[in-house]
């Protein structure tokens, strides 16, 4: 069985740092990738949503075309064809997303960014990183925009 990484892959910048990461890996060691873009819920639904009853973790093709050129424009932004990569789009909640797709990969390591220290997205996600890792049954690695393990 091939040893797999799985990378949370955001919009932030700190997405390519985890991305980094997981080209250096990949890199030294043989292992198959997968890069996840979670479209979080809305909170409220339209009212053609609310109308026809559609699920609020229902993705439009927008979404799902958004995301794919997203995951591709940034591993192509790192120049690294040399790995296989797989990308998975889904709609829902990101922690229980990552703990899902990490379970049903059968990922050997999960790999995800940081925010900036000049933001509240380093709080937020140090806590998504705390509820993901309590959820894993492996490892979790979490890289700041530079690229250093936190």
């Amino acid at each position: 069985m091939t040893a797999a990484i799985l990378v949370a892959v955001s919009e932030g910048e700190s997405s390519m740092a985890a991305l980094k990461k997981a080209r250096s890996i990949v890199q030294r060691e043989h292992y198959r990738l997968y890069l996840l873009h979670v479209i979080e819920s809305r909170e409220s639904r339209n009212s053609l949503e609310r109308a026809t009853g559609a699920s609020p973790l229902a993705l439009d093709q927008r979404d799902i075309a958004s995301a794919e050129r997203l995951l591709r424009d940034r591993w192509e932004a790192l120049n690294a064809p040399m790995a296989e990569v797989d990308n998975i789009i889904c709609g829902g909640n990101v922690e229980e997303a990552i703990v899902r797709e990490a379970r049903k990969r059968d990922a050997t390591i999960v790999i995800m960014g940081q925010g900036s220290q000049r933001s509240r997205v380093m709080e937020k996600t140090a806590t998504l990183a705390e509820r993901v890792e309590r959820s894993l049954a492996c490892e979790l690695v979490v890289v700041d925009i530079e690229g250093n393990v936190t």
